[in-house]
């Protein structure tokens, strides 16, 4: 009978571990979650800003790009701001 009560003890003490484990693994995925959140609406925020610069500059507006390796080149600077949008649309 003590060999019972004792087993029964230790798997509380283990059942107690795992949801203190459990807990500890739920407060990190809402981190995650809320980091995603953030992250996004960044996204969102610096799509829509290079969507307002873009329409900013007239057609025959250029920008000196860097690329390592390449050095420098002249871009649009509309496509320039359009290929922003794009890359963070397919991120979002």
């Amino acid at each position: 009978m003590s060999d019972e009560i004792t087993k029964t003890e230790a798997q509380i003490a283990k059942d107690k571990e795992a949801v203190k484990a459990m807990t500890g693994a739920k407060a990190a995925m809402e981190a995650s979650l809320r980091r995603i959140e953030i992250l996004e609406m960044t996204l969102k925020s610096v799509r829509a800003q290079a969507e307002n610069v873009g329409k900013a500059f007239g057609p025959d507006v250029f920008l000196n790009v860097y690329r390592a390796g390449d050095g420098y080149s002249p871009r649009k600077a509309s496509d320039l701001f359009a290929k922003i949008d794009a890359d963070i649309r397919n991120v979002l």
